[in-house]
């Protein structure tokens, strides 16, 4: 797998004109502005508040080396319309057991617009056809209602509830995981393809 981290980043296109490529210092005001967006960090498991134009900056530099050492691929979610980052998405991975953890946010301002579904759909293909993944799992806090709709949508099944897992701010949150194997994954794609 790791032959595949070799140049360059990719960019993906999906199928309604969204590009997910890797970030640079031309993001770093949308990332503070929707990142630092109290709805984002509040739903999401990793991203500190207040989100300063430093953690921007550091973000941008981890995309990169963490492409360039095959630990993860981030990508900025360039929308056509507003044409600039609105989101991020991204799978960590574990080359060792070929797995890959999806995380994603979208920008408020573009939320209800089907991004985060789309772009997962494509990251995990991206995962299964070019990086040789076998699985490819994501988790949302149990109350993330949209979260949870993105993983459903992208073919991932559900797995289970740690209950009371992470501690966000002053509140205790359950996690839900999902995944799916690249059997499944294949699956979808012939029945789509029907």
């Amino acid at each position: 797998m790791t032959e595949l981290y070799q140049g360059d980043q990719p960019d993906l296109q999906s199928a309604r004109g969204l590009t997910m490529r890797a970030l640079s210092p031309a993001d770093e005001q949308y990332l503070v502005e929707y990142a630092g967006d109290t709805r984002v960090a509040e739903s999401t498991l990793n991203i500190p508040f207040p989100y300063t134009a430093k953690d921007a900056q550091d973000f941008i530099k981890l995309g990169e080396e963490s492409w360039k050492t095959g630990k993860d691929a981030i990508f900025g979610i360039i929308s056509p319309d507003a044409g600039h980052l609105v989101g991020c998405i991204g799978l960590m991975m574990d080359p060792e057991n070929r797995t890959g953890e999806l995380g994603y946010w979208i920008g408020p301002p573009y939320w209800g617009r089907g991004y985060a579904s789309e772009c997962a759909k494509r990251v995990i293909e991206f995962g299964f056809e070019d990086l040789s993944l076998l699985c490819i799992h994501g988790n949302a806090f149990s109350s993330n209602t949209g979260s949870i709709r993105v993983l459903q949508k992208s073919g991932m099944s559900f797995e289970g509830r740690a209950r009371s897992r992470i501690q966000k701010g002053k509140t205790r949150h359950d996690l839900d995981h999902y995944s799916i194997l690249i059997d499944e994954y294949h699956a979808r794609i012939k029945n789509e393809e029907c």
